[in-house]
């Protein structure tokens, strides 16, 4: 019979190969000291798992899988982290943005069950832990019945809420001492070490939080994007230091590339109307009268005696191209990482549209060329911010384009969570009439496209 390491270790679904990654760097052990479970920091990071906990609520593997997920979310946030001492109202709020988050990444019945069970006789405040569908009969009337019922809608929907909104909440519906301590959490979230991990038994209040292990801390970078923190919808993780990455070759998506050639269309076009070309020369492949150093089969005849009549070689023909090839940033943060093997693909058939260099952005910029996007290049932190886009666009400060003129045609190929464009930045893009087009992931958010007037467009699921 399967230990419960071994059911943990099983249970990560197959989509998350991150959380594999991470799961490998850390041990897995049995512990009654936790209530449900938890991750140790310090030298080592170990997953508690407490092992009545898990007989009684995760008799299924999709249930435990929610479980381990849940806990790791907790690291992988920061939340032991944000604030020195976790109060019962934040572990409220964590509780409810994380379980709202994984119901919405594994909505099948035999995932959300594992939340749904769990709150099955709430009431109150309880019932924003579980989904919607399980919850909905049991607030009652009155205008606080209201309030929870509309936050928890929102929990559901792509307006969310923070961890502030959900504080404010329980001002507004005047909370009790009481009745947050009576809620069903998944733990305390506090930040847990043992002997062998530290000089002593957990943090103090005046004490600063044992760390990670870097190799975890790194791949805790590489998966933190779009989650829900203090003020931003996205939660985006800060990043770590730029690295390298290998993106898989996929099937291409047909009506993925369609959008994008779409959108490009209208930035290189004056909003995509036909007419938008200007004549240039090309090196084309020719026949010559004259040895262009080119031919290497005339020269071995030349040097066997044989002079051939015309050499291969290449001249200058005319041509016509977009009136004006367009700078693309595409998102390489952790929060793309189910939709950037499908963008590569689509994105490489059409780079005649493209500027020679197609920027990455995650925290900050790295270029690659088009060779370099063909072979599967990604660079990243890991973590996303919009600001070095408009930045490296206005051609301001470290974030400051390598070309000497400044684009005045911008695509930005993201999921939307990347924070809010600097209000002076929204300005000079505007003085400089810079034609920039959002390309969106069928979920994304277009906040950023708004503040600048940029046209939006859909791609499909990926």
């Amino acid at each position: 019979m399967n230990t419960l390491e071994d059911r943990i270790h099983a249970c990560v679904p197959v989509t998350g190969q991150a959380f594999a990654k991470l799961m490998s760097l850390m041990s897995v052990e049995e512990s009654r000291e936790v209530p449900t479970a938890c991750v140790t920091t310090g030298s080592r990071s170990r997953l508690l798992v407490n092992p009545d906990f898990a007989a009684e609520h995760c008799r299924s593997d999709d249930h435990l899988a929610m479980l381990v997920l849940h806990e790791l979310y907790h690291v992988l946030l920061g939340h032991t982290r944000l604030y020195r001492r976790v109060t019962p109202a934040q572990n409220w709020a964590f509780d409810c943005l994380i379980n709202a988050q994984l119901c919405r990444l594994f909505p099948h019945p035999r995932h959300t069950s594992f939340f749904a069970r769990f709150v099955a006789d709430a009431r109150g405040l309880a019932l924003l832990l579980g989904p919607p569908h399980a919850t909905l009969d049991r607030y009652g009337k009155g205008a606080r019945a209201l309030r929870l019922r509309d936050a928890h809608r929102q929990l559901y929907t792509e307006e969310s809420v923070t961890t502030e909104e959900l504080y404010e909440l329980l001002e507004r519906i005047e909370v009790t001492d009481g009745e947050l301590a009576g809620l069903p959490l998944l733990g305390d979230h506090r930040e847990h070490s043992t002997q062998s991990d530290s000089d002593n038994h957990g943090a103090h209040d005046d004490e600063p939080a044992i760390p990670l292990h870097p190799e975890v801390l790194r791949e805790v970078r590489d998966i933190v994007a779009r989650w829900p923190m203090v003020t931003q919808r996205s939660g985006r993780d800060q990043g770590g230091s730029l690295h390298e990455q290998r993106v898989s070759r996929v099937e291409l998506n047909r009506q993925a590339a369609a959008v994008l050639r779409r959108a490009l269309a209208w930035a290189a076009n004056a909003g995509g109307a036909p007419g938008g070309w200007r004549r240039e020369e090309a090196d084309t492949p020719a026949l010559l009268p004259f040895d262009s150093g080119r031919d290497r089969r005339g020269a071995v005849q030349r040097l066997l005696g044989t002079e051939p009549l015309l050499w291969a070689g290449e001249t200058r023909a005319p041509g016509r191209a977009p009136a004006d090839r367009v700078r693309v940033y595409l998102d390489v943060s952790g929060s793309m990482e189910g939709a950037i093997a499908p963008l590569y693909a689509a994105l490489a058939g059409s780079l005649d549209l493209v500027e020679p260099l197609v920027q990455g952005f995650s925290t900050e910029i790295a270029s690659i060329t088009h060779a370099q996007l063909r072979a599967g290049l990604r660079l990243t932190t890991g973590g996303t911010e919009i600001e070095t886009v408009t930045a490296h666009l206005l051609g301001q400060g470290a974030q400051r384009s390598p070309t000497a003129r400044p684009p005045r045609r911008a695509l930005v190929v993201t999921d939307g969570w990347v924070g809010a464009i600097p209000e002076a930045h929204c300005r000079e893009l505007a003085r400089r009439r810079v034609r920039v087009a959002a390309v969106l992931t069928h979920d994304g958010d277009a906040s950023f496209a708004r503040a600048i007037g940029a046209p939006v467009f859909r791609l499909p699921p990926l």
